[in-house]
C-alpha cells in the first residue's frame, strides 16, 4: 500500500451499484485513481465535483488501477496547494452545497421581497440572524453575506449600498458570535474557515484583520480541543505594519490572546510555543522582523510583562505564574550577548515584581539566573528611590557569592541614597521658600 499523500484532481463522480465514487487523476500516476464517497473514505461533508482538488492517501493497486482508501480536500496549508486555486474552489464548493440544501424549497421570492422592502444594510442582516422566528435558511444567507470577504462572491440576491468597500468584513463590521444559536454558529465556523483562507490567499488585509478577531472570539467560546484547531489559522502578529504617536504594531493579536480571560490556558501554551519559534527563527537569522519595532523578542518580553503595570500585591497574571516564570526564563536564555535592546528586556520598574515572584513561585535557580541577567546583559541596576534600595538589597542577597556584583550594587545604593537625600532637601528648601513668600502675603 502506498502511504504517500498525492495531490489529485477529480474528473468525474459516478453513481455506482455499491454507492457513489469518484475518478481522479494525478501527475505522479499513469491512468486514473478511484475512491469511494463513503464516509469511511471521503473525509469531508462537502461532496466533490469535477475539478475538485483532493489529497489521496493509503493507495493500493487493483486490477483496474489505483484505489485510494482515504481522501480529503486539498487545504491552503498543504504543501501541494496553490492557495488561490484551493480557496477559490472551496468557496465555489460551499456555494454549491448551500444551493443544494435549499432545494426543492424556493426561498428566492420571499428573500427578494425582504431585500427590496427597504434599503438594507449589515444591521438588518444581523437582526435577521438574531430573530428566533426566522427560518434557518434565511439566517444562513444573512451570515454568508455578513462574513464573505468579497461582495462579488455572494450567490444570493442582494443590493450593495457600501460599494467603496469589498465586503462588510472589509468595512470592519463584526457580529457577536457568542450570541449565535448552535446552527448559526456552525454555519459561521464553516464560512470563517474558508473565507479567512481566501482572504489570506488574495492578501485582503482589512478582511484578515476582522477574521483574526473572529477567530480569537471563536477560540474563547469553543472547548479547548476545538479551539486549538483554529489556532493554526490565527495570526500572532498584526496583519499589517503601522506606527503612530499612541501605538504601534508588533504581535498585538498574541497579546490579546494571552490576556483573554475566557480563553483556555491550553490554547495560550500552544500559542506561546508558536511565538517562541518565531523569536528563535529571528535570532538565528532564518527570518527578519517586518519592521524594526516588530522585533519578536522585544515585543514578547513587553507583552508578557504588561500585567505588572499597576501591579497590586497578590495579583496573578491571567495565564498563571508557572507559564509566566517559564516565559521569563526563556527570555533570559534567548537574549544574545550583543542584543541591542537587552537593557530594556526587563524594564527597571518591573524588576522588583519579577524578582519577588521568582523567589516565591519559581524554580530555585531562577532568582539567581534573573539577578545575573540584570547585572550582565541588562546593564546593571540603578537606584532611584527607596523602593529601588529594597530591590538592590534583594539582588545582593541572591548574588551573595558574586563579589563584583555586590560591590557594584552597594555603590549604587550609596549613590542612590545621596540622590534621594538631595531630592528631599530640595523639596524641603522649596517648601521653606514658599513659606517665606506666604508669610509676606499675610495680613
Amino acid at each position: 500500500m502506498n502511504q504517500k499523500q498525492i495531490h489529485a484532481v477529480v474528473q468525474m463522480v459516478v453513481e455506482g451499484d455499491r454507492g457513489p465514487y469518484a475518478v481522479a487523476t494525478a501527475s505522479d500516476f499513469e491512468g486514473s485513481i478511484t475512491f469511494s464517497l463513503d464516509p469511511s473514505v471521503w473525509q469531508e461533508s462537502i461532496r466533490p465535483g469535477r475539478g475538485t482538488h483532493v489529497i489521496l492517501s493509503n493507495l493500493e493497486r487493483k486490477q483496474a488501477g489505483w484505489r485510494a482508501n482515504k481522501v480529503r480536500l486539498l487545504q491552503p496549508e498543504d504543501e501541494q496547494a496553490s492557495s488561490k486555486v484551493v480557496t477559490k474552489y472551496l468557496v465555489n464548493a460551499l456555494i454549491r452545497q448551500l444551493k443544494k440544501q435549499e432545494k426543492p424549497v424556493n426561498y428566492e421570492k420571499k428573500w427578494k421581497r425582504w431585500v427590496d422592502f427597504a434599503e438594507r444594510e449589515w444591521r438588518d442582516l444581523t437582526s435577521l440572524v438574531a430573530d428566533p422566528e426566522i427560518s434557518d435558511a434565511y439566517k444562513t444567507r444573512a451570515l454568508f453575506i455578513l462574513l464573505v470577504p468579497d461582495f462579488r462572491l455572494i450567490p444570493y440576491y442582494w443590493k450593495i449600498h457600501e460599494s467603496i468597500f469589498k465586503s462588510y468584513v472589509d468595512l470592519g463590521t463584526k457580529i457577536d458570535l457568542k450570541s449565535l444559536a448552535p446552527k448559526q454558529l456552525d454555519d459561521a465556523k464553516e464560512f470563517l474557515y474558508i473565507f479567512f483562507a481566501y482572504a489570506k490567499a488574495y492578501d485582503l488585509k482589512k478582511c484578515m484583520y476582522t477574521y483574526n478577531n473572529y477567530v480569537l472570539e471563536l477560540m474563547s467560546i469553543l472547548p479547548s480541543d476545538q479551539a486549538l484547531k483554529w489556532l493554526d489559522l490565527f495570526e500572532l502578529n498584526d496583519v499589517y505594519e503601522w506606527i503612530n504617536m499612541d501605538d504601534l504594531s508588533g504581535y498585538n493579536p498574541f497579546r490579546d490572546l494571552l490576556y483573554n480571560k475566557a480563553l483556555s490556558n491550553d490554547v495560550k501554551v500552544v500559542a506561546d510555543i508558536k511565538m517562541r519559534l518565531i523569536i528563535l527563527q529571528e535570532l538565528s537569522g532564518l527570518s527578519t522582523p517586518r519592521a524594526k519595532h516588530e522585533d519578536a523578542l522585544f515585543c514578547y518580553s513587553n507583552i508578557t510583562q504588561l500585567w505588572i503595570f499597576g501591579y497590586k500585591k497578590g495579583a496573578v497574571c491571567v495565564w498563571g505564574m508557572s507559564l509566566f516564570l517559564d516565559q521569563v526564563e526563556f527570555i533570559i536564555d534567548s537574549t544574545p550577548v550583543t542584543y541591542p535592546n537587552a537593557s530594556r528586556i526587563f524594564e527597571h520598574w518591573r524588576i522588583d515584581t519579577i524578582l519577588a515572584w521568582a523567589k516565591s513561585n519559581g524554580p530555585e535557580w531562577l532568582p539567581n539566573k534573573f539577578a545575573k541577567f540584570i547585572m550582565e546583559k541588562g546593564g546593571g541596576f540603578t537606584v532611584y528611590d527607596k523602593r529601588d534600595i529594597v530591590t538592590a538589597q534583594s539582588l545582593i542577597e541572591i548574588l551573595k557569592d558574586e563579589a563584583d556584583y555586590i560591590t557594584t550594587l552597594r555603590k549604587e545604593i550609596a549613590i542612590g541614597k545621596l540622590h534621594i537625600d538631595a531630592i528631599k532637601r530640595g523639596v524641603e528648601q522649596e517648601k521653606e521658600e514658599e513659606g517665606y513668600i506666604l508669610k509676606d502675603m499675610s495680613i
